[in-house]
């Protein structure tokens, strides 16, 4: 019978202890709490996402399911920011903080949920 490694158990465990921490955290958000797309224009007071074809940009505490592809920078601005991203094709969901005006870069296959505290 064959084993996992060690390894490989121990990031399933981090990657499985990560994403409920963050259902948990996410659930802890007011039931109105809604992750907003915006403009980005040349505010500095938001979520901006830097892509291979531009900026995506959000706004507002919550959470937010997405499929945002080719994400090269995250900038969290004036927020605490979660995201659950691919750095491949069909790899498994990673998860990574960034608090107020640390940003992040990282080139990304897809984020898949952005979560914004307050």
């Amino acid at each position: 019978m064959k084993t996992r490694s060690t390894s490989r158990n121990i990031l399933r465990f981090v990657g499985v202890t990560a994403a409920a921490v963050v259902a948990t955290l996410a659930t802890s958000l007011p039931a109105s709490a809604a992750v907003d797309r915006t403009d980005c224009g040349n505010r500095d007071d938001i979520l901006k996402l830097e892509t291979n074809t531009g900026n995506l940009c959000f706004a507002n505490p919550g959470v937010a399911d997405v499929a945002i592809y080719g994400v090269n920078v995250v900038r969290p601005n004036k927020y605490t920011v979660t995201i659950g991203y691919q750095y491949a094709i069909g790899s498994e969901v990673l998860w990574v903080t960034r608090e107020p005006g640390r940003s992040w870069e990282a080139p990304m296959h897809k984020i898949t949920r952005i979560v914004i505290w307050g």
